[in-house]
């Protein structure tokens, strides 16, 4: 760790961390300065060398055309048009040369190993962010991933971040805030998240400084050591199976979602509708590590599962001898995508 200032955490526990994309997981920078040169150069205007776009990057895809606009040419029409010509051509290349920061990937396994929700929050078009999270962290369990959208304001406006720390059940403060930007810096400060900037994104320490920043990383693994989360969920020994041996047999709730009391878990076939909880396909071949696409919500009265739920059936489901799992999709909070046959 570059730098932090201890009073801003003492002995706080954190319990879920928010990530920026561009400049802090994903080091978009080339495929950014790439596209728009293609564009400003159809369009008959300078290009510019990709590290200047460290400068013109973080608040949008249009405040990132218009920045590298010269001047005398940034009225809105023409604005207009040119963010759409790069909206277009980032569509067809967003891939090309982007990659995950060393170390991201193996920093994210070891937080989400140890059951913290994790989050991705963007200023990069909603239509680009769950893609590219999705390509490059297929593994990753994000409970929310969120670029700009027009209900929501952007970045530095907090609305973003508390809307995912509410969603999460979490309170702001036990929220890690990682950014490369002082636009990031402010969006953890006025969520009263605690500021963390990266040393390894588009942008330098004196401008994270400036904007707030409580700690300063010089590399992804230095999270994992600087700053206190919750121990690792204990997962009990799994008992022997039951019944015996029969793969055509699953755990599944049969009530509203809960895996103790009256509404407990109960095996049935794979045939079978289990009522109130999840239908499981015909013929379907249930044995340990075979996914089953859920067709209805566990939740009969609101359609979804509350974070809650979902904790209890990820938590409880070693318990069970053919126990499940739940498997969120990305971005979204509480929406089933599948449950996961496990065995014993």
């Amino acid at each position: 760790m570059a730098g932090s200032d201890d009073r801003a955490t003492g002995t706080r526990v954190f319990r879920g961390v928010v990530f920026d994309l561009d400049g802090t997981l994903l080091d978009t920078l080339t495929d950014l300065a790439d596209c728009l040169n293609r564009v400003l150069q159809r369009h008959g205007l300078p290009t510019h060398p990709r590290d200047a776009y460290r400068l013109f990057v973080g608040d949008g895809l249009r405040m990132l055309v218009q920045r590298a606009m010269p001047t005398d040419c940034r009225v809105p029409a023409r604005i207009d048009a040119l963010t759409a010509a790069m909206n277009a051509e980032y569509a067809d290349h967003w891939a090309d040369q982007t990659r995950p920061y060393e170390g991201i990937p193996e920093m994210l396994r070891a937080l989400a190993e140890r059951g913290l929700p994790l989050a991705v929050l963007s200023n990069k078009p909603d239509e680009f962010t769950p893609p590219a999270v999705r390509r490059f962290f297929p593994d990753i369990p994000f409970v929310a991933v969120r670029g700009a959208r027009p209900e929501v304001p952007r970045k530095p406006d907090p609305a973003g971040a508390l809307r995912i720390a509410a969603e999460a059940g979490l309170a702001p403060a036990e929220w890690l805030y990682l950014g490369d930007s002082g636009t990031d810096m402010q969006t953890a400060v006025r969520a009263g998240m605690c500021a963390v900037g990266v040393l390894w994104g588009f942008r330098g320490a004196d401008e994270l400084r400036a904007n707030g920043a409580a700690h300063l990383l010089d590399h992804p693994r230095g999270l994992l050591t600087a700053f206190r989360f919750p121990p690792p969920p204990r997962t009990p020994p799994s008992p022997a199976p039951s019944p015996a041996e029969d793969p055509g047999w699953v755990f599944v709730p049969a009530g509203k979602g809960g895996s103790s009391g009256p509404g407990a878990s109960r095996p049935r076939r794979a045939t079978e509708d289990p009522g109130g909880g999840h239908r499981l396909p015909e013929r379907a071949e249930i044995r340990p590590g075979v996914r089953v696409r859920i067709v209805q919500k566990a939740d009969q009265r609101s359609g979804r599962l509350t974070e809650g739920v979902v904790r209890e059936l990820l938590t409880r489901s070693p318990t069970h001898p053919h126990g499940i799992k739940v498997r969120l999709e990305t971005g979204e909070v509480g929406r089933v995508k599948e449950i996961v046959g496990t065995g014993a």
